[in-house]
């Protein structure tokens, strides 16, 4: 039955694991049917397994599932595996555009930017309007598999967002296929980062320590210097596995997130390379006077670092 003309009132409607991939026309039919809910202000379509769709069309039903929904908050698309089904990135992106009021996105395991030709960075131009964000959940994708220039323009689009308060980046393979070196890295040259209401930031698992990582370095460093950043999650992340670059890098930058309560490295060789990266830590420690909470187990460091980073902590209450 039509479920417009009952439903015109609903502001929430939670319909997840229920395997709508499954049925391809059933999903056709339904995304009609969903776009007649105007109020709708909170949707979950979570766990329903959009990649095992096989209609040609696949790519609109998402543009024709929000297009009145404008009074939309919050959206939870995750573990749709939306990046192995008909939609691209750029579809998922297009299907965004009249989703102004959204503060709650939420892509979770979707294998975005698993395809070669993905359009990732539309998805990340797309992002970059929703000026109300205050949450985005990306983790567990694939964003940076096909190379820095995808990994460097979704960042750009993510770098707009005024009122972020939290960002789930963790478990994506930022690294992968990236050039050596800094050149041509809007971050670490001339671009700004506006994430100014920023204080929670999850970048674990994301290969940063590994060759080519220089574009979320550049990001990280111009993020503490804009943001009131208080949690900073980096574990596992191969920092000084390699070189001793990132860990210096990114260590310098931190000296400026004087907000910083809680800060989490765990499981990065820092010291496996030598001690400059540590060093810089060991300093930069002394100046985060609000930190209450540091995870440093197994990160290689040698005896004599040791004592500099227990020294470096004395003075914090």
């Amino acid at each position: 039955q039509p479920i417009q003309s009952h439903f015109t009132n609903l502001t929430s409607f939670t319909f997840s694991h229920n395997k709508l991939g499954f049925t391809p026309y059933g999903l056709r039919a339904f995304a009609i049917e969903l776009s007649y809910l105007s109020s709708l202000e909170h949707l979950d379509l979570s766990n329903n397994f959009f990649s095992v769709n096989s209609l040609k069309d696949m790519s609109n039903l998402l543009t024709i599932a929000f297009r009145d929904l404008t009074k939309l908050k919050t959206l939870k698309l995750s573990d749709n595996f939306i990046g192995l089904s008909g939609i691209t990135e750029k579809a998922l992106g297009a299907s965004f555009v009249g989703l102004q009021q959204l503060e709650d996105i939420n892509l979770y395991n979707n294998w975005l930017g698993f395809s070669i030709d993905n359009g990732i960075y539309i998805l990340g131009e797309a992002l970059s309007g929703f000026n109300n964000l205050l949450k985005l959940n990306l983790s567990q994708n694939w964003i940076g598999v096909n190379g820095f220039s995808d990994t460097q323009a979704f960042l750009k689009g993510v770098s707009c967002l005024p009122k972020l308060q939290t960002i789930d980046f963790s478990a994506n393979p930022l690294a992968a296929e990236a050039p050596t070196s800094a050149t041509g890295d809007i971050f670490l040259n001339k671009k700004s980062v506006n994430n100014a209401s920023l204080v929670f930031a999850n970048f674990s698992n994301c290969l940063i320590g590994l060759q080519g990582s220089s574009v979320l370095v550049g990001y990280l460093s111009k993020l503490v210097h804009s943001t009131r950043l208080t949690t900073l999650d980096l574990t596992v992340n191969y920092l000084g596995a390699t070189d001793d670059e990132a860990t210096f890098s990114i260590a310098q930058a931190l000296a400026y997130a004087t907000n910083l309560q809680r800060l989490f490295v765990s499981n990065n060789p820092i010291g496996l390379q030598g001690n400059l990266g540590p060093s810089a830590l060991s300093d930069t420690l002394k100046k985060l006077d609000q930190l209450t909470d540091l995870n440093m187990s197994e990160v290689a460091l040698d005896d004599q670092t040791w004592i500099l980073i227990v020294n470096s902590l004395q003075n914090q209450t």
